[in-house]
């Protein structure tokens, strides 16, 4: 992969990248830091893959966690609240600590729907689950923000 490809690969998806490891890092600089880290290994590894978005958002919900289960111990921080900016500048509040309290699962799938607006078919190849299953933890990921609404 030579630089222009690099930097054209970076430009369209890095602010993906960085919604997506906020969405699991839940600090702002540590997502910075898993987007750097996510891109250093697609320049490192130079993957052969023909979907480079759906393989950037696997490697980033993976590193990721990776990075918020070594630190775990070192974590006493406020987190707090952060908002998105999409692509277009377009500034969206979202109450993220209720959306953060879902099971992994389900916050996966709730952020790839919402958030990088993958479409069902994707996150389930993504994810290497069904179809249905997706749908199916959409649901359940909306019923359980519906129940957290109904008791704030």
């Amino acid at each position: 992969m030579d630089k222009k490809d690099f930097a054209d690969i970076y430009n369209s998806f890095s602010q993906d990248v960085m919604n997506v490891a906020f969405f699991y890092t839940r600090n702002k600089d540590d997502a910075q830091d898993v987007t750097m880290d996510v891109f250093y290994h697609l320049m490192k590894k130079n993957p052969n893959v023909k979907d480079i978005k759906s393989y950037l958002l696997k490697e980033t919900m993976r590193k990721s966690i990776d990075f918020y289960r070594r630190n775990k111990r070192d974590r006493y921080v406020h987190v707090e609240e952060e908002y998105f900016v999409s692509n277009d500048s377009y500034q969206e509040e979202i109450d993220t600590n209720l959306v953060r309290s879902l099971p992994k699962k389900y916050l996966s799938v709730i952020t790839l729907f919402y958030v990088e607006e993958l479409k069902i078919s994707e996150i389930a190849k993504l994810l290497n689950i069904s179809d249905s299953a997706v749908k199916k933890r959409l649901q359940r990921g909306r019923d359980m923000l519906e129940e957290k609404l109904k008791h704030e």
